[in-house]
């Protein structure tokens, strides 16, 4: 399809904390008025041990940036999204990012994850689409969980902002998942500009979950870096 504009960069930060690593991640975005693209983004690895991945697509219905820290090995992906609405319409938006994994995993596992939303715009909306949750973890071909749960709408009039946040946690059987995605899918008002801010993580094992906190915490420092760029 022809699409208008699509201007896709990858954030390079020049800094020696990072270096070009092997981890190829996807990144595919879809809209309810036609646009469609997908791309394959090649991390970098920070000190910490942890991959670091980042897009910007500019079309002119829709502008998205996106920045992703995770950590193949401890299977904890942290996500920021930010999706603007440029049309005089409300949008269908639906988006993934897909991790490899270091090794798959197997067996029994506990997951945790939370995510905060945020819009902006004169008269914003951000709103389930059907019955679907707006934003979905999984691993491999597994649904872990899903957060914003269908009926969702979060709303503000005359230019304001609102936000709202949400975690989830179980229990899952996993058969060779080689994978972790963060699924969204949600639809925006005209003019409606979103912020998602969040993670999850697998945790095969007690001390997991404390790797996963301190991956959020970098995370979070480079998601301020992507959002003052913008």
């Amino acid at each position: 399809m022809n699409i208008k504009t699509a201007i896709i960069a990858a954030f390079a930060l020049h800094c020696s904390s990072l270096a070009v690593a092997d981890y190829s991640g996807v990144f595919n975005v879809t809209t309810s008025d036609g646009f469609a693209w997908t791309t394959s983004l090649e991390s970098q690895e920070t000190l910490d041990g942890g991959e670091f991945w980042s897009a910007q697509i500019i079309d002119s219905g829709v502008s998205i940036s996106a920045s992703m820290y995770g950590s193949p090995e401890d299977a904890s992906l942290g996500t920021v999204l930010q999706a603007s609405n440029q049309t005089a319409d409300n949008l269908d938006l639906d988006i993934t990012f897909t991790m490899p994994l270091a090794a798959s995993l197997t067996g029994p596992n506990s997951w945790h994850g939370s995510m905060a939303a945020s819009i902006s715009g004169e008269n914003a909306l951000l709103a389930s689409v059907l019955n679907l949750s707006v934003f979905e973890a999984i691993a491999g071909a597994e649904s872990l969980g899903a957060m914003f749960a269908a009926p969702f709408e979060l709303s503000s009039t005359g230019g304001g902002t609102a936000a709202a946040s949400d975690s989830s946690s179980g229990a899952v059987i996993l058969t060779f998942a080689d994978s972790l995605q963060a699924h969204w899918q949600f639809e925006l008002g005209a003019g409606t500009t979103v912020m998602f801010n969040g993670g999850f993580g697998v945790i095969p094992a007690p001390g997991a979950m404390a790797l996963f906190a301190c991956a959020m915490v970098t995370f979070r420092r480079r998601a301020r870096w992507l959002t003052s760029a913008q």
